[in-house]
């Protein structure tokens, strides 16, 4: 799943065996992406037209042309693509050509990282691409299929589970980028044996 923070960048849902749906002023449309995945798919889409920017398997990054991004190989290691939220696409507050992509690995994996990389839609020729030094950059390990994202306060703060344990990690997105101090916080509620778990913020922020 992936979350954005503004009116038109769900427009395209892409997912599933070559999967994809553009909902527009004139209505629902379909139409074949080079996706594969049973779990984990993202896209987003242009916050003012609705365009289909980009989207990802988990595993590699295509632009709107269907064509997988020059630097677009392995932002993230998924490769039976079913980590239930294994991928997750943020928009910059500060630039609105650059976005995280977010990806999470399946829970059986023996680390489960959670990376991140940066696309720019300013590169290959404005198709977008993975920006040269900034991709599947891991900032965390031992974590659950849980990935969700929550704008707040003006920051947008990424939630994951570790693993065998009741706490959430909370990582913050400020103007300045990723914050490297975890803020984490106990849930009341037992952990899930095998790390099978999907979240989501409420949305007044509370829950």
């Amino acid at each position: 799943m992936h979350t954005a923070f503004a009116q038109l960048q769900n427009n395209n849902w892409v997912f599933g065996n070559q999967g994809g749906f553009s909902f527009g002023p004139s209505g629902i449309k379909t139409y074949n992406t080079n996706i594969f995945c049973d779990e984990n798919g993202a896209s987003v889409s242009d916050r003012k037209t609705g365009k289909l920017l980009f989207y990802t398997d988990g595993v590699d990054v295509f632009d709107s042309t269907f064509t997988r991004m020059p630097n677009g190989k392995y932002v993230g290691y998924d490769i039976v693509h079913s980590s239930a939220q294994g991928s997750l696409i943020v928009p910059f507050s500060t630039d609105t050509n650059k976005y995280y992509l977010f990806t999470l690995e399946e829970w059986s994996t023996p680390q489960s990282y959670l990376r991140y990389s940066v696309i720019d839609m300013k590169l290959n020729g404005g198709n977008g691409d993975v920006v040269p030094g900034q991709k599947a950059i891991i900032i965390d390990s031992n974590l659950t299929e849980a990935l969700t994202a929550i704008n707040s306060c003006s920051q947008t703060w990424i939630a994951t589970i570790k693993k065998g344990t009741n706490d959430f990690s909370l990582i913050r997105i400020t103007d300045a980028g990723i914050d490297p101090v975890r803020v984490v916080s106990p849930k009341s509620y037992p952990f899930a044996g095998k790390g099978l778990i999907i979240a989501r913020f409420s949305p007044d922020v509370r829950k």
